[in-house]
């Protein structure tokens, strides 16, 4: 166990996450990026509890420390976010409701638009109608076999984009 840790696991019990997020948290502030470079070695221990801790949370402190380094750009650290699992499911499953997480990551890769837009927000759906309205506005409607009934102007405005 490192000494710079031994503090943090002083006051922590199982089953106790919230004091536990409360003293990583303190940790953190203290160590910056030393902290992630320490549960990033501790959690691959051998003989490490694989409910508190083990490979998967040594994954997700390793991301994150290499992020904060600016070795992994902001959109992969995001991609990469979504796709982490710790012990039990997705590392958002804490704080966030994540049921449907896995497929839409699904729809993601398989580049499903329809189970993207019905999970997508109002807004986002709204830029969609705009994006499907430049891509077909120098075809004719005709040939797509689609009927055009918006306008660029109403989409945009829906949009609230600059044109």
């Amino acid at each position: 166990m490192p000494p710079e840790l031994a503090c943090f696991f002083r006051e922590i019990e199982p089953g106790e996450r919230g004091m536990a997020w409360m003293a990583w948290n303190v940790v953190r502030r203290v160590l910056g990026l030393r902290a992630l470079e320490l549960a990033t070695q501790v959690f691959r221990t051998p003989g490490w509890a694989e409910n508190f801790g083990g490979d998967a949370w040594s994954l997700v402190a390793r991301l994150l420390r290499d992020h904060l380094r600016g070795r992994v750009i902001a959109r992969v650290f995001v991609d990469q976010c979504f796709s982490l699992e710790h012990n039990t499911g997705s590392v958002f499953n804490k704080l966030y409701e994540t049921e449907t997480l896995a497929g839409i990551l699904d729809a993601q890769y398989r580049d499903d638009y329809q189970t993207l837009l019905r999970h997508a927000s109002k807004a986002v759906r709204r830029c969609w109608r705009l994006y499907e309205w430049r891509r077909r506005r120098e075809h004719d409607p005709i040939w797509l076999g689609v009927q055009v009934t918006d306008t660029f102007d109403e989409l945009a405005k829906e949009a609230t984009l600059d044109v």
